[in-house]
């Protein structure tokens, strides 16, 4: 049989409220008959402590009458909604999570009326309202009650079972309907109930330990995140700077060490001396620079004891931005981010492209690929690539060409035309990179590098005498 009982909204804040108002009275459960306070101290011994045994969990309890606290209604109100008490109604497992004890405290009071039992053992408006100093009643909102054949056969205290560690009755069932009245009251006084209600509040308003620690650790890192960032930004600012001017980031051997940097005497290279000036200025620049002196300090020490290992020796986990190493990557984001705009303009529109090759110093021959396109009427030269050559035929930078873009998101099919030097893997028309391009964009065009042409034009008339004295008396 389902029966409707009682459950009216804000059931949460009569409890906060009763708990407040046990807290600021005397114990009202005294009884001049002996033989009814021993009944009630046996059967409730485990519980049966007074404000006045242990007034600081009470004392707590009554501040919460202000997050929550407000009178109820003097007359019960009935639900709409239809309950079948059963065993799973009073009763949580040891293991279940915070959420389902709040979802089951939430689920209660059940405090049917007389129209929904045929015979209550108590009188509803002084068993499930208890009145204050003004004479307001108060509903006690934790007390829930259990029926079975439309008889209330056990009376329960739900926020005790699901936040408490007593084995009260009223945890289990409390059946002592003869001092029903006196029981409720010592109950609702006792510290197994005032912790317990004090739990409740505390993870309903999210201030649990767990909670409280997990925000502190998410606010510094939060915080510290935000001091990586404005760190960040000096360092992009400065890499863009040296870039810009052509200077070198670099010192030499051991000047870049962490642990030198207070050293004013040593030259630590054009980009730590520019974040060193400029932590001057900016605090969080300058915080950050302190803490990583300070550990890459402790770290040499450690190491000159050998008290690290190979396998944890170097910096390890400390994070500076100040290595060559996030340079570099910096860098290497900067050119990204270059790469993504220049593809972004170039679109699916048709391009021109220059390529040359040259060795650098350390006898490695690399490529240069410049696309030439038109962006709102404007002709626009961009440097998109610089390749390392391996096999320096035409087919092999034929190659080298489409993996590169490929990579960068370039259609090749797309070139309307490709300008080179006179070097034959360039220019000759049937094994050239010019013709290697030829066979798969039949209608590109190549044009014979200006700036090529001009340099043997120059080199072949420095062979006759009287054209070499011309170019000097011009130049001169």
């Amino acid at each position: 049989m389902k029966l409707s009982f009682a459950a009216p909204a804000g059931s949460a804040a009569a409890v906060s409220k009763t708990t407040a108002e046990v807290c600021t009275e005397p114990d009202s459960a005294q009884s001049s008959d002996a033989l009814i306070e021993a009944e009630l101290d046996s059967e409730c011994s485990s519980e049966m402590i007074t404000l006045q045994q242990s007034p600081s969990p009470c004392s707590a309890t009554a501040s919460l009458q202000d997050i929550e606290g407000c009178r109820t209604e003097a007359e019960p109100a009935v639900s709409d909604v239809l309950f079948e008490t059963t065993n799973t109604h009073f009763s949580l497992p040891s293991t279940c999570a915070t959420v389902e004890k709040i979802a089951f405290v939430e689920m209660h009071p059940i405090q049917p009326s007389n129209t929904e039992c045929d015979d209550l053992p108590f009188k509803g408006s002084d068993f499930y309202f208890r009145k204050n100093v003004n004479g307001d009643l108060i509903r006690r909102s934790w007390l829930t009650c259990r029926v079975s054949n439309r008889m209330v056969d056990a009376y329960f205290c739900s926020i005790c079972i699901a936040f408490s560690n007593s084995t009260s009755p009223f945890v289990s069932g409390c059946t002592n309907f003869r001092h029903c009245y006196q029981a409720v009251n010592k109950h609702e006084t006792s510290k197994s109930h005032c912790d317990a209600v004090n739990t409740y509040f505390t993870i309903k308003k999210d201030r649990n330990i767990d909670t409280l620690i997990n925000r502190a650790h998410a606010s510094k890192k939060k915080k510290d995140i935000l001091q990586n960032i404005e760190v960040m930004k000096h360092i992009f600012d400065i890499v863009k700077l040296l870039a810009k001017q052509g200077l070198p980031f670099r010192a030499h051997g051991t000047n870049e060490s962490l642990y030198n940097l207070n050293n004013c005497e040593i030259n630590h290279g054009n980009f730590l001396e520019i974040v060193l000036f400029l932590s001057s200025y900016d605090d969080p620049l300058k915080n950050h620079i302190e803490k990583c002196v300070l550990e890459s300090e402790r770290r040499k020490k450690l190491r000159t004891r050998r008290l690290l290992t190979k396998k944890t020796a170097g910096r390890g986990s400390l994070v500076t931005f100040l290595s060559y190493n996030t340079v570099k990557k910096v860098i290497r984001a900067i050119v990204q981010s270059m790469k993504t705009s220049i593809m972004s303009e170039i679109g699916e529109k048709r391009f021109s492209i220059q390529v040359d090759s040259t060795q650098d110093v350390g006898v490695v021959d690399q490529a240069t690929v410049v696309v030439r396109y038109v962006k709102e009427e404007l002709v626009k030269e961009r440097l998109i690539s610089v390749l390392p050559v391996k096999d320096a035929s035409g087919r092999g930078l034929n190659e080298l060409l489409k993996s590169s873009f490929q990579v960068l998101g370039l259609n090749y099919k797309k070139i309307a035309g490709e300008s080179f030097d006179g070097a034959a893997n360039m220019r000759s028309a049937y094994v050239g990179l010019r013709a290697q391009i030829a066979k798969e964009v039949s209608n590109s065009v190549y044009i014979w590098c200006y700036s090529h042409l001009l340099n043997l034009c120059i080199s072949d008339c420095c062979d006759v005498q009287e054209a070499k004295k011309f170019l000097v008396s011009y130049i001169g």
